[in-house]
């Protein structure tokens, strides 16, 4: 769903110099190409991270990729697939998630003990951040 529908229906028409392509397509093709390129290439899925005034998408390569020996529950890989886009704090893990705080802090402790996670900082610092292994 476009955010200025208006301003999509300009840019539909508008093409480039060089080629005449569209400047945007708008027809919802884009995410599906890619979903099935990367599937083609053998790479892992990417991650999307919509933040409302900003929309992230994270490749990775598959040298990136951990494999996971210990089998993890739906909410532990969900935890564990934002990690591996970088460190983050329980509550980036509640907001992005859409999980209560305990909730999060619970899986946080299970990928601690399974040494899928390391936890940087603790009680009394200013933030504390997990981190999926894969980057350690």
């Amino acid at each position: 769903m476009a955010r200025n529908s208006i301003l999509v229906a300009i840019c539909q028409n508008v093409r480039t110099s060089d080629r005449g392509a569209r400047v945007i397509e708008a027809l919802a093709t884009g995410i599906p190409t890619v979903l099935r390129s990367l599937e083609a290439a053998g790479l892992p899925p990417p991650m999307f991270q919509d933040q409302s005034i900003r929309f992230t998408v994270i490749l990775r390569n598959a040298a990136t990729r951990k494999t996971i020996r210990t089998p993890l529950t739906t909410s532990e890989r969900r935890v564990y697939e934002v990690l591996l886009a970088g460190p983050a704090s329980v509550l980036g893990l509640e907001e992005q998630l859409g999980m209560k705080a305990y909730t999060v802090r619970r899986i946080l402790r299970s990928l601690r003990e399974k040494k899928i996670v390391t936890q940087h900082g603790g009680p009394g610092q200013p933030t504390t951040h997990e981190v999926a292994d894969v980057f350690r």
